[in-house]
């Protein structure tokens, strides 16, 4: 997966709370990762037949367009911040 750079550590935070609590309702969710510039769509769809997107700033402009695990992609996220 390519390597995006977000805004700040508000947007790491709340990306990371965002995908925690995604995680804690289904393990095995997947999310799906969109970026045209400098704003990022986290997309996913919990469990309760709904989706539901999560926006975040970027620090530079970026092409995305994958789908990941949510806990591979907090994991990710969590050791960034470190």
């Amino acid at each position: 997966m390519t390597s995006v750079q977000l805004a700040g550590a508000d947007e790491q935070a709340g990306l990371v709370q965002y995908l925690e609590r995604l995680v804690g309702l289904d393990n095995r969710a997947a999310v799906r990762l969109q970026a045209g510039g400098q704003v990022m769509g986290i997309w996913s769809g919990p469990p309760f037949e709904v989706v539901a997107l999560r926006a975040v700033a970027l620090a530079s402009p970026e092409q995305v367009d994958a789908t990941v695990s949510a806990q591979r992609l907090v994991e990710r996220v969590q050791a960034s911040a470190e």
